[in-house]
């Protein structure tokens, strides 16, 4: 017990240092589909990074509460536990880590000379009310016969933790869907249409690969859907419209959604707009605006009605065309160069992981210099009026604190800063310092 209790803690103190630095700039996680089979070290890195640092660790950012990533962090390691043969061996919910696996030094005795062992430790961490930080550290040991050590540290490639990291995505995605009535079907392989999967309500399903048929019975329990062909059962993993094989192949429903969509889609049950949860949103028409980088105010960018864009992004200044296709916008430079990003609701979110979100007035918290208060002033244009329900619609669009304290010193304002109207902001997830500077802004 004092080993494993140690272990534990050895390797929260490596991650302490790795899960609070958080950077606006990730890139999102390179997914793992099937389970990486085997040690998956690289012993070249290993052999030269031994003693300097002997643990790998992935992380990401979910825009999601705590308690849901939580959740879905705990029914992803129990499944590792079962799929890759690391059985959890610890959890301690106060501090949010979880192990699967240890290494004991014991249990080299009687092993072969190419023998290892890993151990894992899943950390999540709150950063805001929206925000969660899930990090993955593993560490891997082998054998060795010679040395002063009955073992050598070498350096994992990050396929396992990614692949946990991905299992905690699709827990998130896929929370309350009823698999056993969803799972009906016809579904075609990606990149392949012509190999199919059919689950039939009977039970039954068809299976057409390689030009060949095959038949049998079905069974779905949560999210596993195990093919039955006599003494043969194959296990697959269901996800929202699509399964995923044994060799991290896809296989996309008829009808739905792929599994990007899907991601994009599944964290709200409707959009600004109110569309219903799954339909893809036409944005050509409401796209034109003013939109600032969630987490840094300086960088923004500008869509106009004409078709052309402007972009300040880490102190240099972009411009060109643009173009919407349903909710995808790809914005294309003067030399060919192109790049994309997702639209949903009020945001954008670039293929760099970035959040971009549309406000009315940009100039208000200080991003482009060009429109000032004054402009606005001698045009005419009547002045903002803050209200708390102003500060709960940046706050749900996961707007930071600096920007929202600089959109409410910079404004006039008229706030309910009674006592309920305090506590029905703190409930919303308002946070202190926001408060704070309400309650100043208010004339005593």
């Amino acid at each position: 017990m004092k080993t494993r209790l140690r272990s534990l803690l050895l390797s929260a103190l490596f991650l302490a240092g790795t899960v609070t630095s958080f950077s606006a700039q990730e890139k999102h996680f390179k997914r793992v589909e099937g389970f990486p089979p085997g040690e998956q070290t690289n012993d070249w890195i290993g052999s030269f990074m031994s003693g300097v640092k002997d643990a790998n660790v992935e992380q990401y950012t979910f825009e999601a509460p705590y308690e849901r990533v939580w959740g879905a962090t705990l029914r992803a390691t129990e499944v590792f536990g079962t799929t890759g043969g690391r059985p959890r061996v610890a959890v301690d919910a106060s501090s949010g880590r979880i192990q699967n696996g240890r290494i004991s030094q014991d249990a080299t005795v009687g092993m072969g000379a190419t023998a290892w062992m890993d151990e894992f430790v899943v950390e999540v961490v709150r950063l805001t009310q929206a925000l969660t930080r899930v990090a993955v550290m593993r560490k891997v040991v082998e054998k060795q016969i010679s040395g002063d050590r009955p073992w050598k540290t070498v350096w994992s490639n990050g396929k396992i933790e990614r692949w946990i990291l991905t299992q905690i995505e699709d827990e998130l995605a896929n929370e309350g869907v009823d698999f056993k009535k969803s799972a009906l079907g016809k579904y075609v392989k990606e990149k392949k249409p012509k190999d199919y999967i059919e689950l039939k309500p009977d039970g039954t399903f068809h299976l057409y690969i390689g030009g060949k048929d095959s038949e049998g019975q079905y069974e779905v329990a949560g999210r596993t859907l195990a093919l039955v062909q006599g003494k043969k059962v194959t296990q697959l993993k269901l996800q929202a419209n699509a399964i995923v094989d044994g060799t991290g192949k896809r296989w996309i429903k008829e009808g739905g959604m792929t599994q990007t969509t899907a991601l994009a889609t599944t964290d709200t049950a409707t959009n600004r707009d109110g569309n219903a949860q799954g339909e893809v949103v036409d944005y050509s028409r409401s796209a034109p605006g003013k939109y600032v980088n969630r987490d840094n105010s300086t960088e923004y960018f500008e869509l106009k009605p004409d078709g052309t864009f402007y972009l300040q992004e880490s102190g240099t200044a972009f411009a060109g065309r643009y173009e919407v296709r349903g909710d995808v916008i790809t914005g294309v430079l003067p030399n060919g160069m192109k790049a994309k990003g997702k639209m949903r609701g009020n945001t954008i979110t670039d293929e760099g992981g970035k959040t971009w979100v549309k406000i009315e007035d940009v100039a208000n918290i200080g991003a482009p210099p060009a429109s000032s208060n004054a402009s606005a002033a001698s045009s005419g244009t009547p002045t903002e009026v803050l209200t708390n329900e102003n500060i709960l619609r940046m706050v749900e669009a996961k707007l930071p604190d600096s920007v929202v304290i600089a959109k409410i010193r910079n404004s006039k304002s008229k706030f309910d800063t009674s006592a309920d109207g305090l506590i029905k902001l703190k409930q919303a997830g308002v946070s202190d310092a926001v408060i704070q500077v309400m309650a100043e802004s208010v004339p005593k």
